[in-house]
């Protein structure tokens, strides 16, 4: 790193080209990042369904797990909170996600600095972060992800202060938000160990830390109980069918996308930690390299494949990057190669759904369907437009239901013409006939449908 770790030496006109890449990538990539992700809606109407319809089971998209019912709720609360003020819309249910990451880059600088990086390499680590893609993933979603990521951040923030019952409280409100809050405890806890048997010398002090750890376990741990003691049953069952998914959430980034893309991003880490051990970077960041081991060692006993949650890894290998860029003071050639590597990339996410547009997608559903079609089937973010109808969003597992409600009346189909429809199911099980009507909405061509039982 560079002689005087209290010293920035990245250049102006640098910091000026990544902060300019970080605006233009989050404000064209808005919503049109990916389109069709289906866990915008998800999300968001679990928060509408309980708070405005008192529905706490998913009566959207047949998941097997209660919405709020296991975990969730703190995260629901804010989401009704801002968006009842902002409104319920698909842009503003990201926003706050965006919002969310960003207000976490300050613990994560602080974070860096307490593990002893020089300025250069926490300045270098929060500038990229935004565009590592993982981290841009979760920012660019309405899912909890980047809620549960800021909390892990405070919990950790406060570990390295000794707050440990803070520390402890800001753990259980991030596993409350999402399963994955799991980790903050286990990233506090490694942060105790060290703290216990390298920094602490007398008994009275060791018998403190235990104590305020404990406390703080016990208040994580009271917080969720006091959302959910009464579902327990559900919690259990939930985690248990997280070993149904199996895989891991790591190896699933680097290998389970059509491209290989993420490959050379791998090579990068791997070399850099290769470097590391060369110039004594682990030695003297022991921390560092360990908590980082520790999410791998959690992906391993938490066997879910979603990529999302690679984000935790990133936050920790991204400061390995920055590290070893600046001890070997290549940051400048590191960052331009970086950007050459990962724009044309977000280029790519914006020229091939350039013509999408949410607003108009939302506007045309709304004034084509007519107010007649009560009970709905389509594509997943048609939610948006249509929150106050009864709205299927994944057929293939709500058949049962989906068969109930066309025997009781009409049941309208909403199917995307331009491009090839996933849902089988369709028609396996329904017949839909000639189109009512077809129009475009938000850069992609629908048909409407009447749905009916085949062989009635």
């Amino acid at each position: 790193m560079s002689a005087d770790p209290n010293k920035v030496s990245l250049k102006p006109w640098l910091l000026t080209l990544v902060v300019l890449s970080i605006a233009a990538t989050y404000y064209l990539l808005h919503i049109t990042y990916i389109p069709t992700n289906s866990d915008d809606a998800w999300t968001t109407s679990f928060a509408y369904s309980y708070f405005y319809h008192g529905e706490l089971q998913d009566r959207v998209f047949g998941r097997p797990a209660g919405t709020l019912i296991a975990f969730g709720y703190s995260y629901a609360a804010l989401q009704k909170i801002v968006l009842d003020v902002f409104g319920w819309s698909r842009s503003n249910a990201i926003l706050l996600s965006t919002c969310l990451f960003f207000l976490s880059l300050p613990f994560w600088w602080q974070i860096s600095r307490n593990f002893g990086c020089s300025k250069n390499a926490s300045l270098l680590y929060v500038l990229l972060l935004p565009l590592w893609e993982p981290l841009f993933r979760i920012a660019n979603t309405a899912r909890p992800d980047a809620c549960c990521l800021l909390l892990t951040a405070i919990a950790f923030f406060w570990a390295q202060r000794r707050k440990y019952v803070l520390a402890g409280l800001s753990a259980g409100i991030a596993l409350e938000v999402h399963q994955m809050g799991a980790l903050a405890f286990v990233l506090v806890g490694v942060h105790f160990l060290f703290d216990f048997f390298q920094r602490s010398k007398s008994k009275k002090k060791l018998l403190a830390l235990v104590a305020f750890w404990g406390t703080g376990v016990v208040l994580g741990a009271s917080y969720y109980l006091f959302l959910h003691f009464a579902y327990m049953g559900e919690t259990f069952s939930s985690i248990d069918r997280m070993h149904d998914w199996g895989g891991n959430f790591i190896v699933s980034y680097f290998f389970m996308t059509k491209t290989f893309r993420h490959i050379p991003v791998l090579i990068l880490i791997v070399a850099s930690v290769m470097l590391a051990f060369r110039k004594g970077v682990v030695r003297e960041y022991a921390e560092v390299f360990t908590v980082t081991l520790s999410v791998i060692l959690f992906s391993l006993v938490f066997p879910r494949p979603n990529i999302y949650y690679s984000a935790y890894f990133f936050v920790f290998a991204v400061l390995i990057v920055a590290m070893v860029a600046c001890r070997y003071r290549c940051e400048t050639i590191f960052v331009l190669l970086f950007l050459c590597f990962t724009l044309p990339q977000y280029g790519y996410f914006y020229y091939r759904h350039r013509n999408f547009n949410m607003a108009d997608f939302t506007a045309s559903m709304q004034r084509e369907v007519p107010d007649s079609c009560r009970t709905l089937v389509g594509p997943f973010n048609a939610w948006f437009a249509f929150k106050d109808r009864r709205f299927i969003g994944s057929l293939s597992d709500m058949i049962p239901e989906a068969a109930a409600l066309v025997r009781k009346g009409p049941v309208c189909y909403l199917r995307r013409l331009d491009a090839e429809d996933s849902r089988d199911a369709i028609d396996d099980h329904f017949d839909f006939g000639r189109a009512q009507k077809i129009f475009d909405a938000g850069g992609y061509r629908f048909g409407l449908y009447s749905l009916s039982e085949k062989g009635h």
